[in-house]
């Protein structure tokens, strides 16, 4: 590596050899800048659902890959200086150690309870160092005032003193417990100030193991534990430095550490590094020691520039991951998740873009001046320095005509030269020759099936020049009047078709075709694209062509010449730089904020960042794929090389989602995701909360909410996951969540909420049925009311009317009797009258007589 270091950019690693200690590191941080409660963070937990409990000497914090929760005092804690955590998984339980008692959260109900140790005649008990759960379930406490076994329902603490008697022992010392730890058999190993003990949990007896006896360089302060893959212990000791106790052979081994005066061991803890060798990760400052090789060796400081603080391996989950406590937050180290390989160059390479081409199972690499063309093997190292043939000139493309024959681009013409021969030839501009290339900035060069050289030089146009005499002749200037004529095509890439046609890259105008047997050029998806965007690469397998733009791949067929978008994410789309395929097909491509893959079998985009190992997240660099299916990212001031084939499984760690919490009307709300929610139509207000524990660049996670019947698609809340419904009305609803990480890879699984908003009593169906048919029931008996009120009125009129009519008959006849008597009685009298003529007063009287019969007849007519 020196002699690479020497050469400049000799890295270009497109080897397969996995990652090395000299690699720089790849962490994610949290700290107080994200939400953090304190940055001096001391203990770490990851629990069964993967959610990391971090504990600082201000608070407990539990992160959900979302946000940040921050329990204090205040909530229930004993303390909120934390210093130890464990899990009871099957109870759900979380243990928490702080320095005034020990605490437990229980995940079901989400309360804290706190227990606090007797006194201790050997110091405090009320410091909580370490917490062990046993194999038989039993819960164990190390504090600085001895060991006890805590009885979680009996909130009770039963002391196990050490007692033991053997030579040079001190109760007031092996009682003050640093550290504890289990193995896989259950046996308690723990450091103490006065050694390193073990702890038989069933007979309940000490024994210890490292001791003035056995160790020459014996000290007595262990300050911390490690059980290895293969269940030996490491124990890190007060100024003599890391010992070994092997299990099998019960030998006790001191590791000298001969690079530094301190050889305090104050952390311990075993790695599995993605090539399947284990290292032993201690102290604060980068410092690991190989086994296998017997030595220390120090990790290369990350990328990001910045001086980092002491890390201390304080804790390592189930998946491998280690979680790094400092004073400037936590930082989290995923050993599977070191695979980008770099070199940085103190200076430029080239003013230009970085070249590449496959060679002889090797790789040519062409930048600027002494860096001009070299020839580098699979494992990086220099073949052959070829850059003398180019040493004032910057290379800018390579063609291979035949074997080891080249045609080459650079600042200063076009350089002809043959590597296996070792000869050359420059065409280069001559002021007073048209027939020479018109500028000696050539962009681009491409040699078609006929054997034509195609010559692309700056803003000049297409040109074609004769290979054997040089001369040239330009093919097509441009489409876009302008003022002082044609714009000038600037042509970046080209590549050939089954067909024989060209299909050209423009870096102003876009595609541009020249069909070989009409000999003319057009822009074929002007109308689709329009006159003006710009590409740089063009690849043609299988009839299909592809190239980009800013922000989306395009694609076609070259016989129909249908131009389809494929357009990147919104997350993703900061606009593209370069793109190149791997072996099997998948897209890579460069751009502002990242690395992107694209898989079009799957239809799916990953993106790797500064959080994967990247140097930085924009990318204005070269991307080639070597011979052996590595990729490379060549930049002018660094390049970089990975196994595409390993970066995408591991990108592929695939997390569940899960709803973390449920608001209603603002108050926390518990439900079973068995069944549908149910709320009554006041409770309107919904806030779900979600969240996916991927902790890769855990602030980047991306959320999605979908809700069914009202979205058409996804809709993207951003990097927290929460969304918020508000006055929502009765109905069944289905509300469904997802995540990506921040590479874009999908969660497992997405959740659907369902719930129900139950409309008021007064609308819902059955209130309105029964309503319904009581309506109509009072309404039919109303309307037979009112038949049968109406049918008795009827009757009664009827029975009125014949009783009037009856009336009237008997008032007929009387008055017919009554009439023709009164008649006759006047037709009588006046008979008599005719006879009494002669006697006036008996005339007159029967005259009156006359009258008031006539006026009784007519009072009987009127009644």
């Amino acid at each position: 590596m020196r002699f690479l270091a020497c050469l400049g950019f000799l890295f270009l690693a497109v080897c397969s050899r996995s990652q090395g200690p000299n690699t720089p590191l790849v962490l994610s941080n949290i700290s107080e800048q994200n939400g953090l409660s304190d940055d001096h963070v001391r203990c770490v937990l990851k629990d069964r659902d993967n959610f990391i409990w971090i504990g600082t000497s201000d608070g407990l914090n539990l992160m959900d890959g979302s946000i940040i929760k921050i329990f204090r005092h205040i909530d229930g804690l004993p303390s909120s200086d934390i210093i130890s955590l464990t899990e009871d998984s099957i109870n759900q339980i979380i243990y928490i150690g702080t320095v005034k008692g020990l605490s437990w959260f229980d995940k079901k109900i989400k309360t804290f309870t706190s227990a606090f140790p007797p006194a201790s005649p050997y110091g405090s008990s009320l410091d909580v160092e370490g917490i062990i759960i046993s194999p038989d379930g039993k819960t164990w406490c190390a504090t600085d005032g001895g060991l006890f076994l805590f009885d979680k329902k009996e909130k009770k603490f039963s002391p196990y003193f050490n007692s033991s008697t053997e030579e040079g022992t001190e109760p007031k010392y092996s009682n003050k417990l640093t550290c504890m730890t289990v193995d896989e058999k259950g046996l308690l190993w723990i450091g103490t100030k006065d050694g390193l003990w073990s702890f038989d949990t069933k007979t309940t007896t000490f024994r210890k193991i490292i001791h003035k006896n056995n160790d020459a360089n014996y000290h007595p302060l262990c300050l911390s534990v490690c059980v290895d893959h293969e269940q030996n212990i490491w124990a890190g000791f007060w100024n003599t430095g890391l010992k070994k106790y092997d299990t099998r052979t019960g030998r006790v081994i001191s590791i000298e550490q001969k690079s530094t005066s301190d050889h305090t061991i104050s952390s311990i803890n075993e790695i599995k590094q993605s090539d399947g060798n284990y290292f032993l990760w201690v102290n604060g400052e980068l410092a690991a020691f190989d086994e296998n090789t017997n030595t220390y060796f120090n990790f290369q400081q990350p990328l990001s520039g910045k001086k980092f603080p002491l890390l201390s391996p304080l804790y390592q989950s189930r998946d491998g991951w280690l979680w790094l406590g400092s004073d400037n937050g936590l930082y989290i180290y995923n050993p599977q998740r070191q695979l980008f390989r770099h070199f940085l160059f103190k200076s430029s390479i080239t003013s230009q873009s970085i070249s590449f081409h496959n060679y002889k199972n090797g790789v040519l690499a062409g930048a600027e001046g002494p860096n001009f063309l070299r020839w580098l093997d699979s494992n990086g190292n220099l073949l052959k320095d070829y850059s003398f043939l180019g040493i004032h000139s910057a290379l800018l493309c390579i063609r291979e005509d035949k074997p080891g024959d080249f045609w080459i681009g650079t600042t200063d013409g076009i350089l002809h030269a043959n590597l296996s021969l070792g000869n050359k030839k420059w065409f280069s501009h001559k002021d007073d020759d048209a027939t020479t290339i018109p500028r000696n900035f050539i962009t681009s060069l491409f040699i078609d099936s006929k054997d034509r050289l195609w010559v692309f030089p700056w803003r000049e146009g297409i040109w074609q020049m004769d290979k054997q005499t040089g001369k040239c002749q330009r093919l097509k200037e441009g489409f876009i009047p302008e003022v002082n004529g044609i714009k000038r095509l600037l042509i970046i890439d080209v590549a050939e078709d089954e067909n024989g046609n060209l299909w050209m890259c423009d870096l102003d105008e876009g595609i541009i075709f020249y069909n070989r047997k009409t000999q003319e050029f057009s822009k074929p998806f002007e109308k689709a694209l329009g006159a003006r965007y710009g590409t740089a690469r063009i690849f043609i397998r299988n009839h299909t062509a592809y190239s980009y733009i800013s922000d989306a791949i395009l694609k076609w067929n070259v016989d129909s010449a249908i131009v389809q978008k494929i357009s990147l994410p919104p997350e993703m789309d900061k606009g593209l730089t370069d793109m190149y395929p791997d072996k099997v097909g998948n897209w890579w491509m460069t751009s502002r904020n990242g690395l992107i893959v694209f898989n079009e079998k799957e239809n799916t985009f990953n993106r790797f960042t500064v959080a994967d190992g990247l140097v930085q997240n924009d990318i204005n660099g070269s991307l080639f794929c070597t011979g052996n299916g590595n990729m490379l990212i060549g930049a002018p001031s660094y390049f970089t090389s990975f196994d595409p084939f390993s970066l995408i499984p591991s990108s592929i760690n695939k997390q569940k989602t899960s709803i973390t919490e449920l608001l209603i009307n603002n108050k926390p709300f518990e439900w079973s995701s068995k069944e549908p929610v149910s709320l009554s139509y006041r409770e309107n207000n919904v806030v779900i909360k979600w969240a996916l524990p991927d902790y890769g660049n855990p602030f980047r996670n991306q959320y999605y909410v979908k809700l069914k019947g009202i979205d058409d698609d996804w809709r993207y809340v951003g990097n927290t996951g929460e969304v918020q419904y508000a006055n929502l009305s009765p109905g069944n609803y289905s509300i469904q969540l997802k995540a990506t990480t921040a590479n874009g890879v999908a969660s497992q699984n997405i959740d659907d909420l369902q719930f129900i908003i139950h409309p008021p009593l007064w609308k819902r169906a059955w209130f309105i049925a029964l309503l319904s048919i009581v309506l109509v029931t009072a309404f039919i008996l109303v309307v037979r009311y009112i038949s049968q009120r109406n049918l008795k009125e009827k009757l009664l009129r009827l029975e009125r009317e014949q009783a009037v009519e009856k009336e009237r008959n008997r008032i007929s006849r009387d008055m017919h009797d009554d009439l023709g008597s009164g008649l006759t009685k006047i037709a009588i009298m006046s008979e008599v009258v005719k006879k009494q003529i002669h006697d006036p007063e008996k005339a007159k009287q029967q005259l009156e007589n006359i009258s008031e019969s006539s006026r009784e007849l007519v009072d009987n007519l009127q009644d």
